[in-house]
């Protein structure tokens, strides 16, 4: 059971230091905002023996790849790869390329799969094909079960942003014919309208809602 993003944290760092070797693949599911890239943060920082480290949800980048591992002993020497694949419902053959899922888990690097059922297919293949060579790694699910979980650090980062686009609409603009206008003005047309609410959804995408809830996260071997 989680009830803040630091215990969520904390209980990523206890699975990779407890249960965690080279060549697994942990697929993470929960609704928006349940903790999945918290839970990963806490292991990728646990490996790497470096609790500041900065680990971003890769949502826009779509990977993020760390080390290698320092520790634990099972897990050292492994590279660490983060994914979200919730911008990619489905995966086409230069995703799968991309990625380098055979590489990776014939390397024995670890994976931390955010939405992971477009990938499950391809994982099932390649463990197929080659099961020799990934034997020693296997496929985790993590579920984190309800949603809206705090995230401290990103929680200050939207309130940057928030800081930011207060203090340029606070500013004066000198537009062609020298005439001066103050920030966005109250009689903006519907389109700014629609912009604005774009971006408000984009910051609760990136920060998580701000009211907290007792997650309780069930982690098992995958047998799909």
């Amino acid at each position: 059971m989680a009830r803040t993003a630091s215990e969520m944290e904390a209980l990523g760092a206890w699975f990779l230091r407890s249960q965690l070797r080279a060549g697994d693949v942990i697929l993470l599911e929960s609704e928006v905002g349940g903790g999945k890239s918290v839970f990963a943060r806490g292991a990728i920082r646990s490996a790497l023996s470096n609790e500041a480290l900065a680990v971003p949800s890769p949502t826009f980048l779509l990977e993020l790849i760390y080390g290698p591992a320092m520790e634990p002993k099972a897990c050292a020497g492994a590279l660490l790869r983060h994914y979200d694949l919730y911008r990619l419902p489905e995966i086409t053959v230069e995703d799968e390329q991309a990625f380098e899922w055979d590489v990776a888990l014939l390397r024995r690097d670890i994976c931390f799969i955010e939405w992971p059922e477009a990938v499950r297919p391809i994982l099932a293949r390649i463990r197929k094909q080659t099961p020799s060579e990934v034997a020693s790694g296997r496929v985790w699910k993590v579920q984190i079960a309800e949603a809206d979980i705090v995230d401290e650090e990103e929680e200050s980062a939207r309130g940057y942003l928030t800081e930011y686009r207060a203090f340029v609409q606070s500013q004066e603009h000198i537009e062609n014919d020298g005439s001066r206008i103050k920030g966005d003005d109250d009689d903006d047309d519907d389109d700014d309208d629609d912009d604005d609410d774009n971006d408000d959804n984009a910051d609760r995408c990136f920060a998580g809602e701000s009211e907290s809830a007792s997650r309780l996260v069930t982690i098992s071997i995958d047998g799909k």
